[in-house]
C-alpha cells in the first residue's frame, strides 16, 4: 500500500510539473511574441500621413471632438481608450500631467462618459490644451507612440497569418503599414482583420490599398448613413487619395510622412500639414509660387495684386503654372484681366453643390456648412495674409451666411467664398481691401459685403445671440483663443434647437464637427469678442 502510494503520488507530482512546464514555455512563447510585435512597432517605418483625417489641423491639441468624446492626434475616444492613454503618462510624470489627475480619478474607474457632463468636458478640453502648450512636440510625439505601440501588432499579426511579412521594405512600403495601422484605430482590432482576410501575398501593394479603401471597409464604421456617408467621403476620397499620391512619391524616392522623421515638425510638413493665423490646414501653392519667383513678387502684396500696375506680376502668374490641372483656377484672357485692373476674370473651376450639405444639428435655420481648408476648390485663392484656406474665416463665414438669407436650401443659388472675394475686387479693385495686417480682417468687411449682396448687417450685444437666431437671423462671432481658435477666428452661429441651445458652423476644416455640438449663450458670450447679425 505504502509503496503504491508513493508511486502514484510521483505519478501525480510528475503530471503537475509537466502541465506546469508546459504553460511556462507557452508563456515564454507568448511575451516572446508579444516582444516581437512591439520591437516590430517600433522599427517599422509607418506612414503617418493619415493622422490629419484624425484630427485635422489642430493635431495632437485637438479635444472635445467627434461629438465631444475624442482627445488627441489619433482621437483618443472616452468611451474606449482614453483613460487608458491619460493614466499611463500619469504613471509615468504625474508632475508633468497633473492637469489630468483629478478627471482621471473621477472617471477612470467608471462607466460614466466624460462627454456627458458639458462641465467637465469643457475642464478636460481646457487641461489637454495646458498639457499640448507647456510641450506640443513631446505630447504628440507621446500620443503616437501610444497608439502605434496599441493599435499596430493586430496589423502585424494578422498579415503574418496571411503569410505576408508586412515589414519586408523591399516589398511594402510605409504606406500599406500606415493604412492597416490607421484601420485598427478607428475598426479596432477585429475590424483590421476582417480586412486582412482579404489580402493575399500574390498581391501587389496597390491592389491592397484598394481593398483598403473599398466601400465594405467604410461599412465597418457602422450603419447609420448620417455617420457612414460622412466618413465615405473621408475615407474612399481624401484619406486614399492621400495614400495612392504618398505611395507614388514613395516608389520615387520622395520623402513622406512616416514615423521615422527626424521630428514631428518635418513629419507634418511632409504629410501637407501646414498652419495657418486661424488654425486652418492647407497646402499653401500661392507661397510656394511666389517663393521660387522672389524678385517678381516685389511690392505686389502692397499693390493689391490684381491690378493694371502689376502686368509683370500677372504675366508671369499665367504664363508659370498649369493653374488648372494644378490647383482646379481658371482665368479669361488676360488683357480682360489687366484692362479690367481687377481679377474680374478670376473664377473657381469644380465647385459642385451637392458636395456641400446643411448640418443635422437641431438648429433652426438651414445655413449651408462651407469650408475654408481641407483642399476645398477655393482654398488657393490669395486672400489675406495668404490665400482663404490660411486666412479666410471671414468670407467663408460671409459666404454661409449669405447663401442661408439669399437662397435658403436652394443649391442653385449659393453663394461660396471665392464668390465673395470676387465681389470684393469688384467693388473696391483689391481683395485685400479690409486686410488689416497681422490682425486678419478689419470688422469693416461684414457690413460692407452684406451691403454689397443687398443683406443688412448689424453688431450685437452676446445677450441678444438666441434672440436674433430665433428670429432667422445668423450670427457671424469673433472668438478669443478658446476651442476654436489659438488666435483670431470667425465662426458662425447659425441657429437655436429646440431645447435652447446653440448650434454653429465653425469653417475651419478640422472643426466641422462642432457643427455637431450644441453650445450656451453664456459659453458662447464667454469665447467672444463681438457679434454680427445678419437679415435681408
Amino acid at each position: 500500500m505504502i509503496c503504491r502510494f508513493k508511486i502514484s503520488g510521483i505519478l501525480k507530482y510528475k503530471r503537475i510539473f509537466y502541465v506546469v512546464f508546459l504553460l511556462c514555455l507557452i508563456t515564454i512563447a507568448f511575451s516572446f511574441r508579444l516582444y516581437s510585435l512591439a520591437a516590430s512597432a517600433e522599427e517599422d517605418e509607418i506612414w503617418m500621413g493619415f493622422v490629419q483625417y484624425e484630427s485635422g489641423a489642430e493635431g495632437g491639441r485637438s479635444a472635445g471632438s467627434d461629438y465631444s468624446h475624442a482627445y488627441g492626434i489619433a482621437q483618443f475616444d472616452d468611451r474606449y481608450d482614453l483613460w487608458g492613454f491619460v493614466g499611463r503618462v500619469l504613471a509615468e510624470d504625474e508632475q508633468k500631467y497633473a492637469a489630468f489627475k483629478e478627471l482621471h480619478n473621477k472617471y477612470s474607474n467608471t462607466k460614466s462618459l466624460i462627454s456627458a457632463n458639458s462641465a467637465d468636458t469643457a475642464a478636460m478640453v481646457s487641461a489637454w490644451h495646458s498639457v499640448y502648450d507647456a510641450d506640443p512636440e513631446g505630447f504628440t510625439k507621446r500620443q503616437i507612440e501610444e497608439f502605434i505601440s496599441k493599435y499596430y501588432p493586430p496589423c502585424v499579426s494578422g498579415m503574418s497569418k496571411q503569410g505576408i511579412d508586412i515589414s519586408d521594405t523591399e516589398k511594402y512600403s510605409p504606406v500599406l503599414r500606415g493604412t492597416l495601422l490607421s484601420i485598427s484605430i478607428w475598426a479596432g482590432s477585429s475590424g483590421v482583420q476582417k480586412v486582412i482576410q482579404k489580402l493575399k501575398s500574390s498581391m501587389s501593394e496597390e491592389e491592397m490599398l484598394n481593398i483598403c479603401y473599398s466601400p465594405s471597409t467604410s461599412e465597418l464604421k457602422g450603419t447609420k448613413t448620417k455617420y457612414l456617408n460622412g466618413f465615405r467621403n473621408r475615407w474612399e476620397k481624401g484619406q486614399r487619395n492621400s495614400a495612392i499620391q504618398d505611395l507614388a512619391k514613395w516608389k520615387n524616392g520622395e520623402s513622406i510622412a512616416t514615423s521615422s522623421a527626424g521630428d514631428l515638425g518635418s513629419m507634418l510638413q511632409g504629410a501637407g500639414i501646414l498652419y495657418g493665423i486661424d488654425g486652418g490646414s492647407y497646402t499653401d501653392y500661392v507661397k510656394a509660387f511666389i517663393d521660387s519667383h522672389e524678385e517678381l513678387m516685389i511690392g505686389f502684396k502692397e499693390s493689391g495684386g490684381w491690378n493694371s500696375a502689376n502686368q509683370e506680376w500677372a504675366k508671369a502668374l499665367l504664363t508659370e503654372s498649369d493653374w488648372y490641372n494644378d490647383y482646379g483656377i481658371t482665368f479669361t484672357s488676360l488683357s480682360t484681366t489687366l484692362s479690367s485692373g481687377t481679377a474680374s476674370g478670376l473664377e473657381i473651376a469644380g465647385i459642385i453643390a451637392e458636395n456641400y450639405l446643411v448640418p443635422d444639428n437641431g438648429g433652426n435655420n438651414p445655413v449651408v456648412y462651407f469650408s475654408q481648408s481641407g483642399g476645398q476648390p477655393w482654398s488657393s485663392v490669395p486672400f489675406g495674409g495668404g490665400n482663404i484656406s490660411s486666412s479666410g474665416c471671414s468670407v467663408t463665414s460671409l459666404s454661409m451666411v449669405l447663401s442661408y438669407l439669399k437662397s435658403g436650401t436652394d443649391k442653385s443659388g449659393w453663394i461660396y467664398p471665392s464668390d465673395v472675394v470676387q465681389k470684393i475686387i469688384e467693388k473696391t479693385g483689391n481683395y485685400n481691401h479690409f486686410y488689416a495686417g497681422e490682425a486678419g480682417q478689419g470688422w469693416g468687411i461684414f457690413p460692407a459685403v452684406a451691403g454689397y449682396y443687398g443683406t443688412k448687417c448689424k453688431t450685437i450685444s452676446s445677450s441678444k445671440i438666441t434672440e436674433e437666431l430665433a428670429s432667422g437671423h445668423p450670427v457671424i462671432m469673433s472668438c478669443k483663443p478658446s476651442e476654436f481658435t489659438n488666435g483670431g477666428h470667425f465662426i458662425v452661429l447659425t441657429g437655436v434647437t429646440d431645447d435652447g441651445y446653440i448650434v454653429v458652423n465653425d469653417p475651419n476644416s478640422s472643426h466641422r464637427d462642432k457643427s455637431s455640438r450644441k453650445y450656451t449663450q453664456s459659453y458662447l458670450s464667454s469665447v467672444g469678442k463681438q457679434w454680427w447679425s445678419f437679415s435681408e
